[in-house]
């Protein structure tokens, strides 16, 4: 018995590795009459699995090859033969196929088959992981053969294998039949490589693990037994209770083990997936809304996503189930009028892991109403035949609309341009008479002067919130883009039919920042000094601005005017310069006297200076108090 799971990769066969693809001759021929033999010749080749696993024992590979003729037709009585080897064709001394025997040959029967095992190395014979390839040659006339090749995977170490399992649909109704849903495993390691021709143990349980007779999977079986394919995949089909099996909602659990013979409790692979069983549909909430949830009935069809959202008590959401949509009047009786998507009256669609649903509705045109109405949509789901849950929601459709106005506001109007882009919200409030309409395009267009919205473009939309309002941000030029004051003129314009053309404009000054002045400030970090037996310091500061705008690169010189100290803690430095950084900022440091240099409480006074041009020169000082310590 197998001590390990086999691992299968995810990647295919590659099936199409022709070493020997086409037929080799001698000397050129003149073709036959009936054409070249080999042509109409297919020989496939196949292995399950294609990842064996190294260990204790020999896992084994059953390689299948199939010779047909090109219409399907197998033949016969073919010698097929077998040989291991490398990605380049060389034969290779790793495993051997049944009998011991590194080249095996074998007829085909009449199915055009021929099988061989194959037995992979043991642990002790790999040092890693290994890729090596099956060949199959099928001689035919003189020295004419066809052949195909099969890649198969040798892993040395068997990796945790991980099993996922899911249900779909994984909520059921129990009506007058049973409802199925598709039990779906996989089964990987956890480098992601597939695991293929193990068998998976499925049972029916409750939420403690115990088995439970409560819906039958198929064949009408309480537990069932599945082998992965390729791919890892198993799947089996689970049919749920039926209302006379069931009086109360309830979930259950379907369980899938993996093990074999002699593996241990720590070995066996374990998942679930759960199903809730619904006894009583009016537990399903259907909540329904639409957007926008006000249509104009004009020269097009104007449409409204219609959102529909199941969910249990507890809001739990109603996942995979169908969920039916039609358009009736208040009392629920079916319209024909506008459509959904398909040109359909009623939308079948399937709710997703979060219980939700959505279709698109398209209102009609002015000529198939007369005045305004307002349409529901209701969306309900169906359990064996008759409406089980219901949710409405309505759409009011505008025929005549000679109230509805579009007012356009922004804040600021003026917009000062200087270093950076100066902004400003524009404000588009739609309304039908004094009513505010949500969940509405709105067009914005910069229609004449520069600058742009904050997308990038001339052009912007934005949707109408609850309360009826679009809001874009518009961003002006620098100074430096300009030459002048301006005027910028932004247009919007409601998503509407050309029966109501809605346009409205709002102005915006910008002026442009006149060159500003420069500013030079000094502080004194700290600004009293105590005078000892050693030099005490304080950091001078100049801060050099131009407007509000930091000035960098540009030189300061420091210079203490009056009272004693230095800019060097052992020299009798009276003067200094340092740069502006990109803050703005020079800093140097100033030193004190000493307690022998001063003999009382004194001041310090330190200028700067800097040259903005040949006529302007900046001067800012300050005083230090110089405390006198014995």
């Amino acid at each position: 018995m197998r001590i390990k799971l086999r691992i299968l990769s995810v990647f295919f066969l590659i099936l199409g590795f022709f070493l020997f693809n086409t037929c080799t001759r001698n000397e050129v021929e003149e073709p036959s009459p009936v054409g070249p033999s080999t042509f109409s010749i297919i020989l496939d080749l196949t292995l399950s699995p294609n990842v064996l696993t190294a260990g204790e024992s020999r896992d084994i590979c059953q390689i299948s090859a199939s010779l047909k003729k090109y219409d399907g037709v197998p033949i016969s009585g073919k010698d097929i033969h077998f040989e291991i080897g490398d990605s380049e064709g060389n034969k290779i001394n790793m495993g051997y196929f049944e009998g011991n025997k590194s080249v095996q040959t074998v007829t085909t029967n009449g199915n055009g088959l021929a099988k061989v095992k194959y037995y992979g190395p043991t642990a002790e014979e790999l040092s890693g992981d290994i890729s090596l390839y099956i060949y199959a040659r099928a001689s035919w006339e003189g020295k004419e053969f066809i052949s195909n090749a099969a890649k198969l995977q040798i892993i040395q170490d068997m990796e945790v294998a991980t099993f996922s399992l899911a249900a779909d649909p994984n909520v059921l109704f129990a009506g007058e039949s049973p409802e199925k849903s598709t039990i779906t495993g996989v089964l990987k390691t956890t480098s992601d490589i597939a695991l293929s021709g193990e068998k998976v143990h499925f049972e029916i349980t409750d939420g403690t693990g115990t088995k439970v007779n409560l819906g039958y999977f198929e064949g009408n079986e309480p537990v069932i037994t599945k082998t992965t394919d390729e791919q890892g995949r198993v799947e089996v089909d689970y049919f749920g209770p039926v209302s006379d099996e069931i009086t109360e909602n309830t979930t259950l659990y379907i369980r899938a083990t993996v093990g074999w013979e002699g593996a241990s409790e720590e070995e066996i692979i374990e998942a679930t997936a759960a199903i809730q069983i619904i006894a009583d549909s009016d537990d399903i909430y259907i909540d329904v809304s639409a957007s926008p949830n006000v249509l104009f009935a004009g020269t097009y069809r104007e449409k409204s996503t219609i959102t529909a959202t199941a969910t249990q008590a507890g809001n739990k959401p109603v996942a995979n189930k169908t969920l039916y949509f039609e358009i009736t009047d208040e009392n629920g009786n079916r319209l024909d009028l506008g459509y959904f998507e398909g040109e359909k009256s009623v939308k079948e669609k399937t709710t997703d892991n979060t219980g939700t649903a959505e279709t698109v509705y398209y209102g009609p045109i002015a000529q198939e109403i007369s005045e305004n109405t307002t349409i529901y949509i209701k969306a309900w789901l169906a359990g064996e035949g008759e409406e089980s849950s219901t949710g409405t929601t309505s759409v009011s459709i505008l025929r005549d609309a000679p109230d509805l106005s579009l007012d356009l506001i922004a804040e600021p109007y003026v917009l000062l341009c200087g270093d950076q882009n100066p902004t400003s919200t524009i404000k588009a409030y739609f309304k039908k008479g004094s009513t505010l309409l949500p969940d509405r395009k709105i067009y914005f267009q910069i229609t004449s002067g520069s600058g742009e919205f904050t997308n990038g473009k001339t052009t912007a939309v934005a949707l109408t919130d609850e309360e009826g309002i679009a809001t874009v941000t518009y961003r002006g030029p620098t100074k430096d883009d300009m030459t002048d004051d301006e005027t910028v003129t932004i247009e919007a314009q409601p998503q509407t039919s050309s029966l109501y053309n809605i346009t409205e404009t709002v102005e915006l000054t910008l002026i442009k920042e006149e060159e500003a002045e420069y500013s030079l400030e000094l502080i004194a970090d700290p600004s009293t000094v105590i005078c000892g037996d050693t030099s005490s310091d304080s950091e001078i500061r100049a801060k050099l601005k131009q407007g509000t705008s930091p000035v960098s690169g540009e030189t300061v010189l420091f210079q203490i005017t009056s009272g004693e100290g230095s800019f060097d803690d052992t020299d009798d430095v009276y003067s200094i310069e340092a740069t502006t950084d990109s803050e703005g900022i020079a800093k140097v440091t100033y030193w004190g006297p000493t307690n022998t240099e001063i003999s009382e409480d004194s001041t310090a006074t330190i200028e700067a200076q800097v040259e903005i041009s040949e006529f302007e020169v900046l001067t800012a000082e300050v005083e230090l108090t110089l405390v006198y310590k014995d």
